[in-house]
């Protein structure tokens, strides 16, 4: 600051060598703010020589009006007046930076009452320029360009926003996801429509229903696996724990209490391991009736889902799905997989059964494929009942190996 300008400043940030800045800022200016090699587009709102100060921030009357503060403070006490506070974030997606205000709202955002927070994050106000007037109000599962959506605000301003590109998702609704992605690892989004699927997911008797999934990284082990699936029947898809501290089976979403299907949250496959996922709560009966599925294999954009019957109704076909791999955990492909044996009772005490007597064999494909699959199908002959057990053996470059599988017939 000079006493000729009274209401000017030379701003610079990083030193004390003001040789290089060329002009002054006037009141009012825009001026950039870097801070953590984050940018914060502020303003100066103040210059006094006399009082040798200088103020640099953002006006709330730069923006409207809409933009409820977090919080109203009245530290000091006495006579003060209650002063607003927000928090301002700055936000570097894809080399746009972008300024968020987060801000309160009338919407209800249960999981602020149940935690007592004085400040809840319910929206944010984007903006990529210094001109708060032009900010865009968004809360979770809206966007705020063309390509861009928030995914997440809150509840704590501690926890800030997350922000996902929606160019590539078409016409598909946008969730609003509460999850921990780690190591910058891009997560999936996806839905199961069982009309279109024709199938019975949460095993209710009929194919209406529709579920929301997203698949993340929640291992900050530097290695980008997706490693875990979280559904849900509605478009806020929160963490597990979102729910009543005093009574944990009253769940919560963003903007409401849960009204469905809590999100269910399992393991997608890894490696020689299957994974599992959920379309809702366990139930009495079979495993078969239960609206849980292994995930067989995951590849981003498909899902082989099987559900394993341990019980088969009599005259139906039994369909095996065999896998090979190395001690590597790498597929074997190009393998030979046969029945070599199907013992079981068949009114005879157990017995071995004869293929073209009791059973044929589907004509499937019997080598493995690339990723080490093949299909072998059995057709009964004649009625079983009972227990049995299938001897599967698979052969690879003169080697072979043999694993069995119980089932029943009733």
């Amino acid at each position: 600051m000079t006493a000729s300008n009274a209401s000017k400043v030379w701003i610079k940030q990083g030193s004390c060598n003001f040789s290089d800045v060329m002009s002054a800022t006037n009141v009012s200016d825009a001026i950039n703010i870097n801070n953590e090699a984050r940018i914060y587009y502020m303003r100066l709102l103040d210059a006094d020589m006399d009082n040798r100060t200088v103020v640099i921030g953002i006006n709330d009357s730069q923006f409207s009006d809409d933009i409820e503060p977090l919080h109203m403070s009245t530290w000091g006490g006495g006579d003060q007046a209650a002063s607003a506070r927000w928090r301002i974030m700055s936000i570097n997606v894809n080399g746009t930076t972008y300024n968020a205000i987060l801000s309160n709202s009338s919407d209800d955002y249960p999981m602020c009452a149940v935690w007592n927070m004085q400040e809840c994050a319910k929206k944010a106000w984007l903006v990529n320029n210094s001109n708060f007037s032009q900010a865009v109000g968004v809360k979770a599962g809206e966007n705020f360009t063309d390509y861009y959506y928030l995914t997440k605000v809150g509840p704590g301003p501690w926890d800030g926003v997350s922000i996902a590109d929606f160019s590539s998702m078409t016409d598909l609704p946008r969730p609003a996801v509460d999850v921990r992605v780690k190591s910058s690892t891009t997560s999936y989004y996806g839905i199961f429509n069982e009309s279109s699927l024709n199938i019975d997911l949460n095993m209710d008797g009929d194919k209406t229903d529709i579920f929301y999934a997203v698949a993340y990284d929640d291992m900050d082990d530097g290695m980008q696996n997706l490693t875990q699936i979280i559904v849900d029947d509605d478009l806020q898809i929160t963490e597990e724990w979102w729910s009543e501290s005093t009574n944990q089976s009253l769940r919560e979403d963003f903007y409401s209490s849960e009204t469905g299907m809590v999100e269910k949250r399992s393991n997608l496959p890894n490696s020689i391991w299957q994974g599992n996922i959920w379309f809702g709560e366990q139930t009495n009966g079979s495993w078969e009736q239960q609206p849980q599925w292994s995930i067989e294999k995951y590849n981003n954009t498909d899902m082989l889902l099987l559900k394993d019957e341990w019980q088969i109704n009599s005259g139906r076909n039994i369909t095996l799905l065999v896998r090979a791999y190395n001690f590597s955990q790498s597929p074997i492909s190009g393998a030979n997989v046969s029945v070599s044996a199907i013992k079981g009772n068949m009114g005879m005490g157990f017995i071995k059964l004869n293929q073209g007597e009791h059973y044929n064999l589907a004509a499937n494909v019997s080598a493995t494929n690339s990723d080490g699959y093949a299909i072998l199908t059995i057709i009964p002959l004649q009625t079983w009942s009972g227990e049995y057990m299938v001897d599967i053996q698979t052969t690879y470059n003169g080697n072979s190996e043999t694993t069995g599988k119980w089932f029943r017939v009733i």
